[in-house]
């Protein structure tokens, strides 16, 4: 009678041993699912931020047989493994010695802490098959187009930044020549 006794202790010892580990290899696995899910978010975010933004091909200016440059012509695309980019989330900069003048796409103007100080629009050059109004896509290129109230004149040092809501801003510097006298002139590259 006794050996049944310890049978019975034993095996009620065992089955709820069976049931704890049972429990805590639930919590294990329902953990390391929930921060695999995480880091596969993180990993995604993290992909957006290093391959996006855009890429600022050349900059021009025009009516430059004054000396003077009133509008700028910006064309950009998309940097490699980059996902669409929104102009209404896209801020856009210009920056001289004197000013600094800001804008987005969705009111269609750049200002200044005092006073408007331009105007741009958007232009496609170059649309892909999956091409969204008001979108960057992959295979698109896309003119600025930039009139300033004020005129730059020559040998001055600009700095131009887009800076989209996702992925990470692209600024150029350049400098006006030191003569305009043609109506088109190359500023970068």
């Amino acid at each position: 009678m006794k050996k049944a006794e310890t049978g019975i202790g034993t095996l009620i010892i065992f089955i709820a041993m069976i049931m704890v580990s049972a429990i805590a290899a639930n919590v294990l696995i329902s953990t390391s699912s929930s921060l695999q899910s995480k880091a596969l978010d993180t990993g995604k975010r993290v992909q957006e931020e290093i391959g996006g933004g855009i890429r600022v091909v050349t900059i021009t200016g025009t009516d430059g047989t004054d000396g003077n440059i009133e509008n700028f012509s910006v064309v950009v695309k998309l940097k490699a493994g980059g996902s669409p980019i929104k102009f209404n989330t896209t801020t856009i900069s210009l920056k001289t010695d004197d000013y600094n003048i800001v804008g987005s796409y969705s009111n269609e103007s750049l200002y200044n802490s005092t006073s408007m100080r331009g105007t741009y629009s958007i232009d496609y050059l170059l649309q892909s098959d999956d091409h969204i109004e008001g979108y960057l896509n992959n295979d698109e290129l896309v003119e600025i187009k930039v009139h300033l109230d004020d005129s730059i004149g020559e040998d001055e040092k600009l700095s131009f930044m887009i800076l989209p809501s996702v992925g990470f801003s692209s600024t150029v510097d350049f400098s006006t020549p030191y003569v305009m006298t043609t109506k088109n002139v190359m500023l970068y590259p």
